[in-house]
């Protein structure tokens, strides 16, 4: 399963709509285009694969997607982009949100995964200079990789 992270989201936008080339490239947008030459070298089908990337997943225990979710709202009418974009509102929030715990990256935790009753926080700043961090849910066995900044 691949879930839509901002950065996905932003060149998708992009591509609908040039004005919003300014927020893209406030985040990484010259990263990614380094990565293919330029917006017009990006094969049709790594956009088609962006574009059926899913805002969520659920299993009968977790709730996982990209940032968070916005506490106090039904998760039935949580807004797609709260779901990639939201940090502080969700991270302090120290409620239990959902009868499931939910999986997300997004924020940096510099100094190790979040882990607690309800919110499982994977995202150990990679782009930092961190750490590439995934979880095999079933056991909770953390998987990480030195990253260079």
């Amino acid at each position: 399963i691949f879930l839509r992270g901002n950065h996905e989201q932003m060149l998708l936008d992009y591509l609908d709509d040039k004005k919003m080339g300014r927020i893209w490239y406030l985040n990484g947008m010259d990263a990614t285009l380094d990565s293919y030459g330029n917006i017009n070298s990006i094969p049709n089908d790594h956009l088609e694969f962006f574009r059926n990337t899913k805002f969520y997943y659920q299993t009968e225990k977790y709730l996982i997607v990209h940032a968070g979710v916005l506490p106090g709202k039904p998760f039935e009418e949580q807004d797609e982009m709260e779901l990639i974009w939201i940090r502080e509102e969700f991270i302090y929030c120290k409620k239990p949100l959902y009868d499931k715990i939910i999986v997300f990256g997004h924020t940096p935790f510099l100094d190790g995964p979040y882990i607690d009753k309800t919110k499982i926080g994977i995202d150990t700043g990679c782009v930092y200079g961190g750490k590439l961090t995934a979880i095999r849910l079933e056991d909770r066995e953390l998987f990480q990789v030195s990253c260079s900044r």
